[in-house]
């Protein structure tokens, strides 16, 4: 009778404590999450009425996504003045205070109006700085995330002040560089024509715009000339080159050489080159001196005299033999 007792006690008695301890965490949050659910349904609920959790997920995702395409859309188009930003490098002299961006600007102001990631961006901020008078060529233009196109530019060279007389244009001086391009006049002051040489004896007048080549042969010889004299400038006190044609010696020659003389502060001139125009070209006569020559007698001839003062332009590179009479 005992034993089967126990059994009976054994059977009967229910297993409703274990069954709450062996509850999962699981459980427990699917029980909380229509609580969750229902707690941002009401919130929601509040400003629109009738949207459920699932619409409530696709308000906050449309709202995260839209807000993310206006910041994008409005961070890369130039709708103000310093949205994207160009960064160049600065012309050095006399060119430092040239604005050009501000000449960009003015020139092609739809420019400033497109996408940082517009596929064209880049060519077209290369072919509107190009157009600047002062810059020669931009060798690139890249683009520095998040907002900067970055642009190296290569700018003229001013090497030379060409003085022309014109009824029209009147007296004056214009700047050209080594390859006889005219370079604006705008960014000169009267007080640079010290820094600069001047070539004088040039007829012509440039028949191209500002930021082009002058289109005279003669002159375009003369301002290699000045590109190669500007290192000695000081040292033998250069102050400018003259061109003139001589006459009268045509037999000679065959054609009238153009003597290009160098002229000194002390108001010296001295023969520095001669050269023949031919339907060719113009050449260099061959019983002229290396520049390296020329300026080893100048300084042989400033050591031993104190001063360069020749009795004549043409007597300071009379009697050096040329190279090819040396090697002979």
């Amino acid at each position: 009778m005992a034993k089967r007792k126990a059994k009976s006690d054994s059977t009967s008695i229910p297993k409703k404590t274990g069954s709450e301890k062996s509850a999962s965490p699981e459980s427990t949050d699917i029980k909380d999450s229509p609580r969750n659910q229902g707690s941002l349904s009401r919130f929601l609920g509040f400003f629109i009425p009738g949207v459920g959790f699932g619409g409530a997920f696709l308000l906050i995702s449309a709202l995260v996504m839209g807000a993310l395409y206006w910041f994008n859309k409005n961070y890369f188009l130039i709708d103000s003045d310093q949205l994207w930003q160009v960064e160049y490098n600065l012309p050095q002299g006399v060119w430092a205070g040239a604005d050009i961006l501000e000449t960009v600007r003015k020139g092609n102001p739809d420019l400033f109006e497109k996408p940082y990631d517009d596929k064209s961006l880049l060519e077209d901020i290369s072919n509107s700085f190009n157009l600047s008078p002062i810059v020669k060529t931009v060798k690139s233009a890249k683009r520095k995330y998040p907002n900067t196109v970055v642009i190296d530019i290569e700018y003229f060279v001013p090497v030379a002040m060409v003085y022309v007389s014109d009824e029209t244009m009147g007296k004056g001086f214009l700047p050209v560089d080594k390859d006889g391009c005219q370079l604006p006049t705008t960014f000169f002051k009267k007080s640079d024509l010290e820094d600069y040489l001047a070539i004088t004896g040039i007829k012509s007048l440039p028949m191209n715009p500002v930021g082009q080549c002058w289109n005279d042969v003669k002159l375009e010889t003369a301002c290699k000339i000045a590109d190669e004299l500007v290192p000695y400038k000081d040292e033998f006190g250069i102050v400018g080159i003259h061109i003139q044609e001589l006459t009268g010696i045509k037999e000679m020659y065959s054609y009238n050489p153009i003597c290009y003389d160098i002229r000194l502060k002390n108001n010296t001139f001295i023969r520095w080159s001669r050269y023949v125009l031919k339907t060719t070209g113009i050449q260099l006569l061959e019983d002229e001196i290396s520049t390296k020559e020329k300026i080893e007698v100048l300084r042989q001839c400033l050591k031993e005299k104190g001063e360069i003062k020749p009795d004549s332009p043409d007597e300071m590179f009379r009697f050096v033999p040329n190279s090819k009479s040396k090697k002979e």
